[in-house]
């Protein structure tokens, strides 16, 4: 009916006469005609609808055509909605089968808007049609970079790999101004093809019910980073936002203008947003984007530019060129080189407080003569991606550099497409016209920022690839050209894998190193040449007799060095005591981060980081490293510069196992030191099976953990150690900024050791702290139970202990509440009282606490709490408890205990008085059952240190040798004490104790600690 108006139209408004005959005159146009041209425009736009089928319902302009379908089931309705006669309009029900019966009118009233209700109707299965027959860019969602902006009491929705995917708004929160972005990277070089273009960004979001009308985001358009390293936050407009069940889709549209690296859908809420009575959530499921509309001057369509984008992959490059290249690092400005897993030089690491000004690397990748002519003329394109930390802040240069075969190298005039970090990815696309002579392309990435870092950064090159994008020559495509460099660069990296295997074999099972006489004459220098071969075994160095001076180097992976005696084989780490600090802080004596054994070797340090240090920053997980019969020793450093003198230094991570077995560790600080890493996925072990761990100073470590928050135990399991200092502690630096990882309790390590241990353990004060509710109350019934809204919010998972005999019942939190910073800086605060309660103001929250099996009292929050101090919070809390009990902060982690197992009982309180932690106590009616030690009890009764509350009836662990912590016990006095003092129990006080005496009970040992038998 269309082309019919198009038709009729070009007759009734013809230039001639005669249609086409210039000679029979001009036309004018008869009005006749033109009625009928506007009549039948009428007919066809009453008529379009006619056939339309909505639900039950299918759409005619007149009842004539109604009747001729009776291709519809019995109940079907049928509207008639322009029939000429009016009283033929109206809605007809169908009778009979399909093919069969009729239609009678009912009394049905007809929607004056029926056929713009019609007409959106058709308009949205339009688009559903459209949106199903467009093409794509393809599923983004996993290589998206999604920013994620938390505020006023939102928190972050993880996936199961902790990637921030979207946020929660719980009940009486207003999550004003809290934003998500997923940013889709985008090529360049396709962006540069489709200037002008409109595209539609699509994102699709798993919401609640009603998020969209109770919720409704603001009205932000698209955020783009640009290939400057610039951002805009609001570029193009939002066309459509929609929610159908939950869920919920945004479109915008945006015009490209050829330097978008990433572009990405804004969500955020308004900043005016009021707090909701329920719980709201919205996370991304799913983004992509389309071509919308293409320049008018363009002949292709829309999905031309989306298939030229999903193609654009299969355009050939010349491959990753990174394994054909030599590659030098060369850290400055304090930083150190970085090594992969197979102990290769792919970057620089910069230590906290140094600035790795000028720091560089160098990536030579040889031309093969025969192939110059193949690359004169052309423009190269050079694209890097590296791996960075994820606080990576330095700009990296680029420089495009050659090396012809009559000059210096020189550096190209290069056009760099892109310089971008997203997330824990750099990635840099740069091009040049490449000379008419070459020996070597040979890049390098510089960092040229002069400011210091607050914390460790490290960046390493992943890949590297080479591509032809403009050539002179006419007789190859690109593709072709760049096929054929492609297949050289295989067939010279194959040719040289089978020579390797005729000369070499696989890699050998052993080589030897000795100062003379052997394969190599030091160990490192064996490493080195062995770490290009093909990896398909285990090499053992096996070292001789000898000193060797090398000084941090990586031990490669799937290589062991063997000595034949640590009484004889020194590996030797020495730097002058004036040696620059950033070397002094950088180089150890030798690292293991692979797959690495170190055996029968003695290895020290001077003014040195460590004599062995092992930290992959976590990058390298599930590795085993193993230490077998080795003397570690650090003999010092100059304090200032760097204080931390450890023989072992440790970095666990996820998966990883650290065994040593058999060796002596040496040092000023801590014979053994590990810490473990942000967001474990796997158990992390440290082992220690028979070792002598000695330290040189009388305050120090013989194993000093430090725990900074992998969300999962570590397990430390010791046997048969012998320790020459305290087993320490620390959960003083937090790294998880989100609220989802603030426990009240830091202590992330598992402590177990076999055998006597006859040392004192430490955990330092990590300053978290769990909210406690403790009764006022001490008999057998003494206890608390918590609910209500405000629960999850300021205890998270509580958890209940009874009272009895003179001990409070009490109930304590998961979560830390404490409001102290926690980050990589320590400046993000979001744990205290008032924070995790949020503004109540709207929807209040309650907590209920049965206090000795009572009656419910009810604390209501009803403010906005948000900005309020944790003393102000359990004012609140204290004011409706009143004499019944009290609100406090509970510091969780000072009641950790290790299981020393050859050091502790579980004993039975057979008394009717209960025994509070760090009390004394007496056996009582056997070996097996204690009681308080009173002052008459003679020394003979006497059966250790309570290491937990014990109830009458209850069984708890008693501490019954080795040394503890004067801290720990339960003092009447305040008395200083020396060496061999030893301690009574206060006659007025069961269980607690006061210096001197004629008991003699608990003899100091040294500053602070104590024997306990």
């Amino acid at each position: 009916m269309v082309g019919n108006i198009s038709s009729l139209g070009a007759s009734v408004y013809r230039e001639d006469n005669i249609d086409g005959v210039p000679a029979s005159g001009d036309h004018d146009p008869v009005k006749s005609e033109i009625r009928a041209l506007f009549a039948t425009i009428d007919q066809t736009v009453s008529s379009a609808l006619d056939g339309l089928i909505l639900g039950n319902a299918v759409f005619y302009s007149t009842r004539a055509l109604l009747y001729a379908d009776l291709a519809h089931a019995a109940n079907t309705l049928g509207v008639v909605y322009d029939d000429p006669d009016p009283a033929k309009i109206g809605v007809y029900v169908k009778s009979g089968g399909s093919g069969a019966g009729s239609w009678t009118l009912t009394a049905y009233p007809l929607s004056g808007t029926v056929i713009q209700d019609a007409t959106d109707a058709a308009t949205a299965a339009a688009r559903e049609q459209a949106a199903k027959a467009i093409i794509t860019a393809g599923e983004k969602f996993q290589v998206a970079n999604i920013l994620l902006g938390l505020s006023n009491g939102s928190t972050a929705i993880q996936d199961g790999e902790g990637r921030n995917i979207g946020f929660t708004i719980p009940s009486g929160q207003t999550g004003a101004n809290s934003s998500l972005i997923a940013m889709m990277p985008v090529s360049p070089a396709d962006m540069a093809r489709r200037v002008g273009n409109v595209i539609r960004l699509i994102t699709k979001y798993q919401v609640t019910a009603d998020f969209l009308t109770i919720k409704t985001p603001s009205a932000l358009g698209v955020r783009v980073f640009r290939a400057d390293g610039s951002q805009d936050i609001n570029e193009g407009s939002v066309d459509r936002t929609a929610q159908v069940g939950t869920v919920m889709t945004r479109e915008d549209l945006y015009t490209v203008i050829g330097d978008e690296v990433a572009i990405g859908v804004s969500i955020q809420m308004p900043s005016g947003a009021g707090a909701a009575g329920s719980t709201h959530s919205i996370q991304v499921i799913s983004t992509t984007f389309a071509d919308d509309a293409s320049l008018l001057a363009k002949a292709t369509s829309p999905a031309d530019a989306m298939l030229d984008q999903r193609l654009a992959p299969l355009i050939a490059t010349m491959g990753p060129v990174l394994d054909s290249a030599s590659v030098a690092s060369n850290p400055a400005g304090g930083a150190t080189v970085r090594y992969d897993e197979l102990g290769r030089p792919r970057g620089w690491t910069i230590p906290a407080g140094q600035t790795g000004l000028n720091s560089y690397l160098q990536v030579v990748v040889p031309v093969d003569p025969t192939e110059v002519a193949a690359l004169v003329g052309r423009t190269l394109r050079i694209q890097a991606a590296f791996n960075t930390s994820a606080n990576y802040s330095r700009a990296i240069t680029p420089v495009f550099q050659v090396d012809p075969l009559s000059d210096p190298a020189e550096n190209l005039a290069a056009a760099v497409v892109r310089n971008t970090q997203n997330g824990t990815r750099h990635i840099i696309e740069f091009s040049a016209d490449l000379p008419d002579e070459l020996l070597s392309v040979q890049p390098y990435f510089q960092s040229n920022v002069s400011g210091t870092v607050g914390v460790e950064e490290w960046v390493e090159l992943d890949t590297l690839t080479f591509q032809i994008v403009s050539s002179a020559s006419d007789a190859q495509t690109l593709t072709e050209e760049n096929l054929d460099m492609a297949l050289g660069y295989a067939t010279r990296s194959a040719l040289a894998s089978a020579l390797l295997q005729i000369v070499h074999g696989s890699r050998p099972s052993f080589v030897t190193v000795a100062p003379s006489g052997a394969n190599y004459t030091s160990p490192k220098a064996a490493a080195e040449a062995v770490i290009g071969e093909r990896i398909t075994n285990t090499t053992e160095i096996r070292t001789a007799a000898g000193v060797y001076t090398d000084v941090q180097w990586f031990l490669p992976d799937d290589m062991d060095l063997v000595g034949v005696d640590r009484d004889r084989v020194w590996l030797k780490g020495v730097q002058a005591s004036d040696a620059p600090d950033a070397d002094i802080k950088g180089n150890s004596t030798i690292n293991l981060v692979n797959r690495n054994r170190l055996a029968n070797v003695k290895v020290t340090a001077l003014n040195m980081r460590y004599p062995v240090h092992s930290d992959s920053s976590g990058v390298l997980k599930d590795r085993l490293i193993e230490i077998d019969n080795c003397w570690i020793e650090h003999l010092g450093a100059p304090d200032a510069v760097w204080p931390t003198q450890h023989a072992l230094g440790g970095g666990l991570s996820s998966g990883g196992t650290l065994r040593a077995r058999n060796s002596t560790f040496r040092s000023p600080t801590s014979a053994v030191y590990a810490h473990n890493q942000l967001a474990f996925t796997r158990t992390a072990r440290l082992e220690l099976y028979g070792c002598d761990l000695q330290t040189t100073d009388d305050v120090g470590h013989a194993v000093a953990l430090q725990a900074l928050g992998a969300g999962l135990v570590t397990v430390v399991d010791l046997d048969g150690n012998r320790y020459g200092g305290d087993i320490y502690v620390s959960g003083a630096s937090w790294l998880p900024e989100t609220l989802a990882y603030q426990p009240s309790s830091r202590m992330e390590f598992a402590i177990t050791a076999r055998g006597p241990v006859d040392a004192p353990f430490y955990f330092t004060d990590d300053e978290a702290r769990a909210l406690k509710i403790e009764s006022a109350s001490t008999s057998g019934g003494s206890s608390i139970a918590v609910s209500g809204s405000a629960v999850a919010a300021i205890f998270g998972e509580p958890t209940t202990m009874p009272g009895g005999g003179g001990i409070k019942g009490y109930a304590y939190g998961s979560v830390d509440v404490s409001g102290i910073a926690v980050g990589a800086n320590e400046d993000v605060i979001i744990t205290r009282l008032g924070q995790r309660l949020g503004d109540c103001s709207s929807v209040s929250k309650t907590l209920s606490v049965v206090v000795n099996g009572g009656s419910p009292i009810v604390v209501t929050f009803s403010a906005n709490h948000t900005a309020q101090s944790n003393a102000t919070v359990l004012g609140i809390i204290n004011a409706a408890l009143g004499a019944n009990a009290t609100a406090s902060l509970y510091n969780l982690s000072a009641r950790y205990r290790p299981q020393f197992l050859a050091e502790q009982q579980a004993l039975k309180n057979t008394s009717a008085v209960g025994i509070p932690m760090g009390s004394i106590c007496a056996y009582d009616q056997n070996n097996r059952t204690i009681r308080l030690m009173t002052s008459t009890d003679p020394a003979w009764r006497y059966a250790g240190v309570a290491w937990e509350d014990i109830i009458p009836g209850d069984y708890g662990r008693v501490h019954i040798a080795g040394q503890e912590p004067l801290e720990n016990l339960i003092r009447t006095d305040g008395a200083s004490t020396a060496f061999g003092d030893t301690f009574s129990i206060d006659a007025a006080a069961p269980g607690k104790v006061s210096k001197g005496g004629t008991m003699g009970l608990l003899r100091v040992v040294r500053n602070g600690v104590v024997r306990v038998a």
